[in-house]
């Protein structure tokens, strides 16, 4: 939704916009999180060891629920609340699937240990096991620890259980791996390194044995390779790290075959615990992974597992959208500026409509950096019919009869020089068409058509029916692209075989940025799911990208349209839902928000079916990134922090799997902000989201509101005075990911 000035028309419009806009700023940060290479981070949880000694809890349940521990003397009556939940608001909610947990704050003794599900207090049913013994922890060591796993099929199984193993705590530079069979239906076990052959061979098995839940035993193995008492391996160190290392396993029935490995990055002196999860033959949310948790390298609450790697995702709405978008003139230079300076991963631009604008960017970027949704094939997930599932029915042609005659009437004083003498220029200054074109972007542009012709593009407006909003809205999109004047008046009075008037003849807009470390994903393409949508095509952009630890996945840039309140933006489109009494509303007169929020429903509708159904077939981790100009409202009704805007839209967007990228604690902050010179408005919304499917909070460093830092002088159209005032009237956001393999 560009934010457009459009000063006062006459017949009661006093006409000011919202419509196409983002913030691009500078780094409001929210750190939770920081790796650390030993020890638990200093935030205040109490359920975290203080001094490196306590007990750890891995889940390996394949399913959504978390676990939390209840912890007494053997004996002992368990205490009202387990550890997490008593530890203080700053704790996280449990330790999820795949999750393995930092030391927790339990002193040497003998216990008995429950888990529960995360939420539930200590009488609830749960996974016990009694003996779990923590030793004191000798001068020479840094960390002295036990760990409980959790096996089974789901939590309330009875196959289900906990198991307790001693962790490693030498000094040594050796490495240290210990194996623990996970695997449900996978039967026992051998592990070992794994050779180039094919099919790949296990040589030599290092692990043998190994049952369901348990973790491997001593032995001896060809070239000397020992398994300690606590079941690591001792792999002999060299002067340089390991590097990378390619273990797997395979069945004992064929005891070298392996059916899944792993390339594993060991460091001298660390100790891993290499974790067989998920479901056997499972190809859906739980296949077998072989999973490397380094113990003594931790993210904020829990260990590094599954060679992680930090990708930053950001949007940005630059509001560069069109030639009526407000101060674009002067904006767009430093606009594109900073974004060439953008220090982000991935990095997803909404309304980026024109093809000089597309252009211009490529100078500003690497060219093997940016992927633009109109160089890609339109998907078949895209879905345009109504809100009744009926192909579109557009108004063919969008002017005719007395409402030709009536944009005849803005044609000629447009063209007009006793009118318009100052703002009429010709075709880039060449005038051998002999048509007229405007002759400024931004807000001047917007100002002389207002006030040369108000009363001409009051009569349309104020008519007050379906076929008037269809007329006016098919004009307001080529005028907004640039076109002549006189050709926007053909073109809308003419047929266009019953198909919509889009801006910039249907471009679809979008640009995602990637930095060096992210690739697109080998023998696959982009794809673009088309939106339901009128003037500005809607749609959102597929990007598979393969990070620097192998691990795939898909990022998606979308965008939406604005549930747009103002006269001079009615919906003449076929998409214009319900009235209040659920029944089909064509009228558009005086309901234009109306109309334009149930196309805004509608689009998000499709945008979250089309990710989702994408997300399944492929059983690929997604991240997606939205322009969604619907805000939910944070803090106090009467004086919120967050303003809403259209909440009941963006209620849509969080329901499983659908998660916010933000980390557990987030403060939310304004994307679009009041305080903003660009932007006269009470409001401060937070209309740009990352989402994450198959990541969740957990996964997340950090959150920040970008491009704050970066602005231009200007002087705002009515002001003799020059401010400094930011290159967009949004903000971006961005999240700091850790993405496993």
């Amino acid at each position: 939704m560009a934010n457009r000035l459009w000063f006062f028309w006459g017949l009661t419009l006093t006409l000011v916009s919202n419509c196409a806009c983002e913030k691009l700023a500078g780094i409001e940060k929210k750190q939770l999180i920081v790796e650390n290479d030993a020890g638990p981070n200093p935030v205040a949880c109490s359920a975290l060891s203080p001094d490196g000694v306590g007990l750890r809890v891995a889940n390996m349940i394949p399913s959504d629920a978390k676990v939390d521990a209840c912890v007494t003397s053997e004996g002992g009556q368990f205490p009202p609340q387990p550890l997490f939940a008593s530890g203080g608001a700053d704790c996280p909610n449990g330790v999820g699937y795949s999750q393995y947990s930092v030391t927790l704050n339990v002193r040497p003794g003998k216990y008995e240990v429950k888990l529960v599900p995360a939420g539930s207090d200590c009488s609830a049913a749960g996974l016990s096991t009694s003996g779990v013994e923590v030793r004191e922890r000798p001068s020479n060591l840094k960390t002295t620890s036990t760990t409980v796993v959790a096996f089974g099929p789901e939590f309330t199984s009875p196959d289900a259980k906990v198991v307790a193993m001693q962790d490693a705590n030498s000094t040594s530079t050796n490495v240290y791996v210990r194996f623990v069979n996970a695997l449900i239906g996978g039967g026992t076990l051998n592990a070992g390194f794994v050779d180039t052959g094919t099919p790949p061979q296990i040589s030599p098995v290092v692990f043998s044995n190994v049952t369901f839940g348990s973790v491997s035993t001593p032995t001896t193995t060809t070239g000397a390779l020992t398994v300690d008492d606590l079941g690591y391996m001792i792999y002999r160190a060299s002067t340089t790290d390991v590097g990378g290392l390619a273990l797997g396993a395979a069945n004992v029935s064929t005891p070298t075959q392996a059916f899944i490995q792993s390339f594993v990055s060991l460091t001298n002196s660390h100790h891993y615990t290499l974790f067989l999860d998920g479901i056997s033959g499972q190809q859906g949310p739980y296949p077998p992974k072989l999973w490397s948790c380094d113990e003594g390298v931790n993210f904020g609450y829990f260990a590094k597992c599954g060679e992680p790697v930090a990708v930053s995702v950001g949007v940005f709405h630059p509001n560069l959208t069109d030639v009526f978008t407000d101060y674009i003139d002067v904006r767009l230079a430093p606009a594109l500026t900073a974004i060439g300076e953008s220090k982000a991963d991935v990095l997803c631009l909404p309304e980026l409509y024109s093809p000089d604008i597309r252009k211009q960017l490529k100078a500003a970027v690497p060219t093997s950096r940016v992927f633009f949704s109109d160089d890609y094939p339109d998907s078949p997930l895209s879905d345009l019919t109504d809100q009744n599932n009926k192909p579109p029915q557009y108004q063919d042609p969008a002017c005719s009869g007395e409402l030709q005659k009536e944009l005849l009437a803005v044609e000629q004083c447009l063209v007009d020089p006793t009118q318009t003498s100052d703002c009429i220029g010709q075709s880039d200054g060449d005038a051998s068409d002999g048509k007229h074109y405007f002759g400024f972007m931004g807000s001047l542009a917007i100002k002389c058509a207002a006030q040369g012709c108000q009363g001409e593009f009051g009569k349309i407006l104020l008519t007050g029916t379906h076929e008037a909003d269809s007329c006016i809205m098919c004009a307001i999109a080529h005028l907004s692209a640039g076109e002549a004047i006189e050709d926007a008046y053909n073109r809308c009075t003419s047929t266009n075989q019953g198909l919509p008037h889009f801006v910039y003849e249907g471009s679809t807009g979008l640009a995602l940025l990637t930095s060096s470390s992210v690739t697109l994903a080998p023998n696959e393409t982009p794809e673009v799911v088309i939106l339901p949508s009128s003037n500005w095509k809607r749609a959102a952009m597929r990007v598979p990208l393969k990070l620097s630890n192998g691990a795939i996945i898909d990022v998606w840039c979308s965008s939406v349209r604005a549930p747009n309140s103002e006269a001079f933006m009615p919906n003449g489109g076929p998409y214009y839902g319900t009235d209040a009494n659920g029944d089909p509303n064509p009228a558009g007169y005086g309901t234009g928000e109306i109309c334009n929020t149930a196309e805004e429903k509608l689009q998000i509708s499709r945008l979250i079916s089309a990710v989702n159904t994408r997300a399944a077939s492929s059983n690929r981790r997604a991240v997606v990134a939205a322009l969604t100009y619907t805000s939910p409202q944070i803090g106090d009704e009467n004086n919120p922090t967050i303003t809403a805007l259209k909440p009941e839209n963006f209620a849509l967007f969080i329901n499983p799997p659908w998660v916010e990228l933000t980390p557990n604690g987030y403060t939310p902050k304004c994307t679009y902000c009041g305080d903003n010179p660009l932007n006269a408005s009470a409001d401060f919304q937070w209309s740009e989201h990352l989402f994450g499917i198959g990541i969740g909070p957990d996964d997340v460093n950090d959150t920040n509101i970008t491009f704050t830092d970066k602005s231009v002088p200007m002087s705002l159209y009515g002001s003799a005075d020059t401010i400094q005032a930011p290159v967009s009237q949004y903000y971006g956001i961005q999240s700091n990911v850790r993405v496993t393999k």
